[in-house]
């Protein structure tokens, strides 16, 4: 099938009997057509659409390697730097045209997964298998450009209990029951936003497990349907109100809903399983597999995107009512300005950084990374197109992070602490008044 179309993502979720509460509503299916989906549904076709448009195909598509037909860029497993260069060019087209407000397009979990995908050898210390299921849940997932949400965050009616602890056990996802085929799940999960107008459900470790015998049931990774039997979607209320694009631009179109996930004993066949009761490895889930980062490839460039827009709007609502020419209006401005572009000077620096970690580091005893590559920060500025002096300037604030070391021959990198600053929001300086 290969990259799919808006109306192939409207007809296929227009044959799912997921079912939904919104509103004091039961929904099994109809979801396209429901006052509080529909405005979202017809934006993510659009979304879908320009995977085909002819400015954007050679972007946003490559060629699938097992079958030959046009895929996603997302999916793409990245070997080069211009591997990379595409993708985010990719990641920036579906990242516009939300003017960045949408979290959970599908290029966010569709990196996630092809990460997961080349961690084999990770998954295969639990068992083999889980290796090879999350290989061929992969590769369907990028044949049939199927859209995911996912879930990670117990519910917490006690913040001082564990999970085990939580309503006697029950509150909190957890497995419940077992045999040939699969597993049988029952219990809550937070937060799975357009989980209602999704295909796929990935349910991922929770990170706060302690890896005691009672924690092992609820350690667990695996994917299901989002119509699958038992599975139930609780929304919050929706923020589209019907009104027109031109009262409501954003919420009429942008509107991602909410929801908390209901197991009520939910079969999870075997194959569709990634990890079973194994609170250690669970809790290495997102940085051991390096997902982490390149879900957070997407993030910042969604961000980037929405700041861009939010400098626009700042700049025409200073214009429009004429406050434009005050030195402390200009420098507000400003800050937005320059924090924008210094996230943009971050980001390129960092994930350079883990390219060449990944292509030409060594590792050494202490579990950091030599690159002796005989870099100048001038070199580095030429890779990243940026200043010599900016990428002094942020190589710096990394030395004193102690996420890099540097002299005149080589760099000596933290891998875990750049993997940790990647997963983080790289916007959090900028400050708009």
């Amino acid at each position: 099938m290969g990259a799919r179309t808006g109306q192939d993502y409207i007809d296929r979720l227009a044959s799912l009997g997921t079912t939904v509460h919104i509103g004091g509503e039961t929904l099994q299916g109809g979801i396209p057509d429901h006052p509080a989906f529909r405005n979202l549904v017809r934006t993510y076709a659009r979304l879908y659409d320009l995977q085909h448009a002819p400015e954007h195909r050679d972007t946003m598509l490559y060629p699938s390697p097992t079958t030959g037909d046009p895929v996603g860029t997302s999916f793409m497993v990245p070997r080069t730097h211009e591997d990379l260069a595409k993708r985010r060019a990719a990641f920036k087209v579906w990242a516009d045209e939300s003017l960045g407000t949408l979290g959970r397009t599908g290029d966010y979990l569709n990196s996630s997964l092809m990460a997961l995908s080349e961690a084999g050898e990770w998954f295969a210390q639990a068992d083999p298998a889980f290796a090879e299921n999350v290989r061929r849940y992969y590769e369907m997932v990028r044949e049939q450009d199927l859209l995911m949400t996912h879930t990670l965050i117990p519910p917490q009616a006690n913040r001082s209990q564990a999970a085990a602890a939580q309503m006697g056990g029950r509150l909190t996802a957890h497995i419940v029951d077992e045999d040939d085929n699969g597993i049988v799940v029952r219990g809550a999960r937070l937060l799975a936003t357009i989980g209602p107008t999704a295909d796929e459900l990935l349910v991922f470790p929770s990170t706060v497990l302690k890896g005691r015998p009672e924690d092992a049931p609820y350690a667990f990774a695996f994917a299901i349907n989002c119509d699958a039997p038992g599975l139930r979607f609780i929304c919050r209320e929706s923020m589209d109100y019907g009104r027109s694009r031109f009262d409501h631009p954003l919420g009429s179109r942008f509107e991602e809903m909410d929801a908390v996930v209901i197991f009520d004993d939910v079969h999870v066949p075997y194959e569709r399983c990634f990890m079973l009761r194994n609170p250690e490895l669970c809790n290495g889930f997102y940085t051991e597999t390096s997902a982490v980062v390149h879900m957070t490839h997407q993030v910042t460039t969604r961000t980037m995107a929405k700041t861009e827009f939010l400098l626009g709007l700042i700049s025409c609502i200073t214009e429009a009512i004429g406050i434009e020419q005050f030195p402390n209006v200009q420098a507000d401005v400003a800050e937005v300005i320059v924090a924008l572009e210094q996230s943009r000077a971050r980001e390129k620096i960092m994930f350079t950084l883990y390219y060449l970690l990944f292509r030409y580091g060594r590792p050494t005893k202490s579990g950091n990374y030599v690159i002796e590559l005989g870099l100048t920060h001038s070199i580095i500025a030429s890779l990243v197109g940026l200043t010599r002096e900016t990428t002094t300037t942020e190589l710096s604030k990394l030395k004193r992070q102690k996420v890099v070391d540097y002299n005149l021959h080589s760099y000596v990198v933290n891998k875990q602490k750049l993997e940790r600053l990647l997963g983080e929001d790289s916007f959090q300086d900028v400050i708009i008044r």
